[in-house]
């Protein structure tokens, strides 16, 4: 996070928050993950080759009450499921692309475009592109409004 008067440029904002996904998804449990829908249970297993790493339930009567959990069967299914689509190896491989899009962007930002030229739609294109990646951040602290694409 950036102190109080500094402001990150959204090719900062955006390496570092690839750096922080990347991070996280480097020190999971490495997969591939698939998830196990056990009738018996109301719930199910999220499973990497050698451990289960988390247990979706919808079962009100064994967990902490203070713990709301009212989903329905589908809904636990449907979040484990989901939680097992998006595993390590596919985050890895977004910030990859990623980072793919953002050094294509600064790289054609960097020349210096005339206005009208083929190169200037190319960074107007692209910066959209990168406008876009940022969104998904934008509850990041240093998320910056003018970030934000227009509807």
């Amino acid at each position: 996070m950036t102190t109080k008067g500094e402001e990150m440029n959204i090719t900062e904002f955006l390496e570092a928050r690839i750096a922080e996904d990347e991070l996280m998804a480097r020190n999971a449990s490495p997969g591939p993950w698939s998830f196990s829908d056990i009738e018996s249970i109301g719930g199910g297993t999220i499973y990497d080759p050698t451990v289960a790493i988390a247990h979706v339930e919808w079962d009100t009567e064994h967990v902490d009450s203070r713990i709301r959990r009212t989903r329905p069967r589908e809904q636990a299914d449907a979040t484990g499921s989901h939680i097992a689509r998006h595993n390590p190896a596919r985050v890895l491989a977004e910030c990859a692309a990623k980072r793919v899009i953002l050094g294509t962007y600064m790289a054609v930002a960097a020349n210096k475009n005339v206005e009208g030229s083929v190169q200037w739609y190319e960074e107007k294109a692209l910066r959209t592109s990168v406008d876009t990646l940022a969104t998904v951040y934008k509850d990041h602290p240093d998320y910056q409004q003018e970030w934000t694409l227009e509807a």
